[in-house]
């Protein structure tokens, strides 16, 4: 069983944004993450994420919780008593603890 990084959005900034992503999950959680939708070009050279189809065991992970979406926020605060995080990485990582 794998964990497939999915975006919703394809812009550059929407790519750009989640760059760190497959580094941070394997330091945090010692697995690699896949992707399978060609149309993601930032991780292409990316050491820390494979390419591949999903197989039926596999679960995914979309490129949210989103500090736009209020229920994140809060369950970000809920768990660390604050609202301020450094980056769209860091919340995405954490917010789900």
């Amino acid at each position: 069983m794998a964990v497939q990084l999915k975006l919703p959005f394809f812009a550059i900034g929407d790519q750009v944004s989640v760059t760190s992503i497959p580094e941070a999950y394997l330091a945090q959680k010692g697995e690699r993450l896949f992707y399978a939708d060609e149309r993601i070009w930032a991780f292409k050279h990316n050491p820390y994420i494979d390419f591949r189809q999903p197989g039926a065991c596999d679960t995914e992970l979309l490129t949210v919780p989103d500090s736009r979406m209020r229920a994140h926020v809060e369950s970000y605060f809920n768990h660390y008593n604050s609202i301020v995080f450094g980056s769209q990485t860091e919340f995405l990582l954490h917010s789900r603890a």
